[in-house]
């Protein structure tokens, strides 16, 4: 764990592939406090060869999400959303250590990025950087679904 966040050292690899946390082959960088310089972790670069494990892991994948039915689909993304709801203060602690951010527009950020991705794979699509924007009709019906 470290210890400005309680997040699991094997979160800062690189990649989450075919099941696991995979460390970058492309080395490591430091990630420092702003403030104080403090070093709080080194975490994994993912290199060209991570990307292409990635995408054949996805494909794999891809068949056996397909056969699943939307509300299969939709049960295992509230357990995402549960999950990451556990997990949002110590994301946000994180960012605030990271980068300097005031504790609330961490917290604030950490759940637009979430709802922005729920929504999203709502509708089948990519995530935009800014659903609120969007005009698919049922947009904020999807949106409630998710809050």
């Amino acid at each position: 764990m470290n210890k400005h966040t309680s997040v699991n050292s094997d979160v800062l690899k690189a990649a989450f592939i075919d099941g696991t946390w995979k460390d970058g082959s492309a080395g490591k960088f430091e990630v420092r406090n702003p403030h104080n310089g403090e070093l709080l972790h080194e975490v994994g670069y993912a290199g060209p060869d991570d990307v292409e494990a990635a995408i054949a892991s996805a494909r794999k994948a891809q068949p056996a999400w397909a056969a699943l039915s939307t509300i299969e689909r939709a049960q295992i993304m509230r357990r995402v959303h549960q999950i990451f709801l556990e997990r949002a203060e110590p994301i946000a602690r994180m960012i605030t250590a990271e980068i300097g951010k005031t504790i609330n527009d961490a917290r604030e950020e950490v759940v637009r990025i979430f709802r922005s991705v729920l929504g999203e794979v709502g509708r089948g699509n990519p995530a935009p950087p800014r659903p609120e924007l969007s005009l698919h009709p049922g947009a904020h019906a999807q949106q409630a679904l998710w809050s």
